[in-house]
């Protein structure tokens, strides 16, 4: 495998293949290996040690040029990341709706300019989990590191010069970060994460090393590099991404990295396999995690255990083509090749930045971005007068109730029954009165489920005295079940709807739930087939079995049922439209109707309500 640089110990690649296997399989398994984010922590150790070992010799011969350092540091890290970074934009181009593809240039631009962990601050928790959609998420790592390139030789140029011994400034500047490192995670966990001087004691303590002990122990060195693998697969099994991190619980990845670079020539880091998989960790890293997300991103939901496994295995096959192909070329060839590759990378970042505009949204069609901007108007819902908030006093207008229209129709729910109402409201006419009584995520239940919090049990009695008051003719009970319905969810309910003099009540089934929002799957369609979503269409959660279970639990209720599932659902999928124009997707989010599709289902449900109503009239 060729070397070309002094003192190489194998070891330190085998230590680097810990690192990247940790994180890559920890990305792809999170369940199995719950702390596989320690990775970048032991990267971190490996890294002060090797460049603060290169910089110090360098300098103590008098040999060390600052020119010679950074071209040596944009051979080595440009070649692999500029093609990542292109890889990236090429994907996102095909699969990002505008909007994810405007994010995605902020991280090339952050990326190239190795500043993505300060993006990635400003946006919120490494393990939040819109976090885990984000393409080049790891690049924050690369941006702590090149921060530190940046002042470290710097610092021990200037102490050299001015005859100052290094190990009492390092271990100063390591005390100083561990300890605002632990002080910070208390207040501000994304800043302990990702701020550089959080993180710099991490790299100090490779520094220590370097410095003080650049030939490890003599003695138990078995022992202590035993020991120190020992405790870095304890952290991988018993630490997850619930924990505080980094703060204290760093230590121990951290002292673990220190003590086997100091116990020398370890034999299992040292073996072929291990030795082979760190020279290829660099492409590695960049490579698994963008395509584990666009992966997913093409699917359009979470990848299976076998999928991640194709994944992480694409990622050796595309990391191992990039070391042999790309990075081993330029960086040990004899080209002058460090100003064409930092114009490169200025030129990647610079395409970044112009996503940035607008997503370079002139590769939809109108129709196309319409769609995925979608949204509904709240006023659309009556919101704040028939439609009210879980945080609202639970007033609703006078208006809600059409009292002088008969039959009158009473519509009981959370949003998607507030959906419903307004759909009856865009057909009803003179056909029948309306009376509309929904709130934001309270279910017409009095059970005890985690979603029916006291608000909404509060409310629910003022609804069921409104039934009682206005006396309609039939009471619709519609919602979003948060989980499998029970016929004891919904008994309550009826007894108090009986008890108000409600002589008819019906249940109105769940309505279909997407795999994703409607406008997202419409632009993923485009992009992949470069034409509009057919009208039908399975990426959806809801089956026809759940659709049979709450007409069961109906029947069981003695209360009639009516279906939203068969109204907009068969053999061929769900219906994701009812026109050709923007305006006609069915949803402007997962579940929700839009106007034209609640008045779709509304004109459909209608002469099915009023059946029973109109027979009534004819005797």
């Amino acid at each position: 495998m060729g070397h070309n640089y002094k003192n190489y110990r194998p070891d330190i690649d085998g230590l680097r293949a810990v690192a990247v296997s940790l994180v890559v399989l920890g990305h792809a398994f999170p369940q199995y290996v719950p702390g596989g984010f320690v990775g970048v922590d032991i990267f971190f150790v490996i890294s002060g040690y090797l460049i603060t070992g290169i910089i110090y010799g360098d300098i103590q011969n008098g040999s060390f040029s600052l020119a010679t350092f950074y071209a040596r540091r944009i051979r080595r890290i440009f070649p692999a990341l500029i093609v990542v970074l292109i890889a990236a934009f090429i994907a996102g181009w095909q699969l990002l709706m505008p909007s994810e593809l405007v994010a995605l240039g902020k991280e090339i631009a952050a990326g190239a300019g190795f500043s993505a962990n300060l993006l990635f601050y400003s946006e919120g928790g490494y393990f939040d989990a819109a976090a885990q959609t984000k393409p080049l998420l790891h690049l924050w790592s690369l941006g702590i590191e090149e921060q530190f390139y940046l002042v470290w030789p710097l610092l021990l140029w200037a102490l050299m010069r001015w005859r100052i011994a290094a190990a009492a400034p390092l271990a100063l500047i390591f005390i100083a970060s561990l300890v605002a490192n632990i002080l910070v995670v208390r207040t501000n966990p994304e800043a302990a994460f990702y701020q550089p001087f959080t993180r710099a004691w991490e790299l100090a303590a490779g520094a220590l090393v370097a410095v003080c002990l650049p030939n490890g122990f003599s003695a138990a060195r078995d022992l202590l590099g035993w020991s120190a693998l020992a405790v870095i697969a304890a952290v991988t099994a018993f630490y997850s991404p619930s924990m505080t991190y980094p703060g204290i619980a760093a230590v121990a990845p951290v002292a673990a990295a220190a003590a086997l670079i100091m116990s020398g020539r370890n034999r299992f880091l040292s073996t072929r396999t291990a030795v082979a998989i760190g020279l290829i960790s660099y492409p590695l890293y960049l490579w698994h995690w963008p395509i584990l997300v666009f992966a997913a991103s093409f699917k359009g939901r979470p990848l299976t255990l076998a999928e991640n496994g194709l994944a992480v295995g694409a990622s050796f096959i595309l990391a191992w083509a990039t070391y042999r192909y790309v990075e081993r070329p330029i960086r040990f060839g004899q080209w002058r090749v460090a100003p064409v590759l930092a114009a490169s990378m200025v030129a990647v970042a610079s395409v970044g930045a112009l996503a940035i505009v607008d997503g370079f949204a002139f590769r939809l069609p109108a129709i196309v971005r319409e769609a995925g901007a979608m949204i509904v108007s709240r006023d659309f819902l009556r919101y704040g007068e028939c439609h009210i908030s879980a945080s609202a006093d639970p007033v609703f207008d006078p208006s809600c109730v059409d009292a002088s229209k008969r039959p009158l129709v009473f519509v009981w729910g959370d949003s998607t029954a507030g959906m419903l109402a307004a759909g009856l409201r865009q057909v009803q006419g003179d056909q029948f009165g309306l009376a509309q009584f929904t709130v934001n995520s309270c279910p017409p239940l009095f059970t005890a489920q985690a979603e029916v919090i006291p608000f909404c049990v509060q409310t629910n009695r003022h609804i069921v005295a409104a039934v009682a008051n206005s006396h309609p003719d039939v009471v619709l009970l519609h919602l979003a079940w948060s989980r499998e319905p029970t016929t004891d969810d919904l008994r309550p309910t009826i007894a108090a709807l009986r008890q108000a003099g409600a002589a008819r009540v019906i249940l109105v089934g769940p309505v279909p739930v997407w795999t994703d929002t409607v406008p997202h799957l419409t632009v993923q369609y485009f992009l992949r087939h470069h034409a509009l979503i057919p009208e039908r269409s399975h990426d959806v959660r809801s089956t026809k079995q759940t659709d049979g279970r709450v007409g069961q639990i109906a029947a069981d209720l003695g209360i009639e049922y009516l279906s939203p599932y068969d109204e907009l659902c068969n053999a061929d999928g769900c219906l994701t439209r009812v026109g050709t124009s923007a305006n006609d997707l069915v949803s402007a989010d997962f579940l929700h109707l839009s106007p034209r599709a609640s008045r779709y289902l509304a004109a459909r449900l209608v002469p099915k309500i009023l059946a029973v109503e109109n027979r009534h009239a004819e005797r």
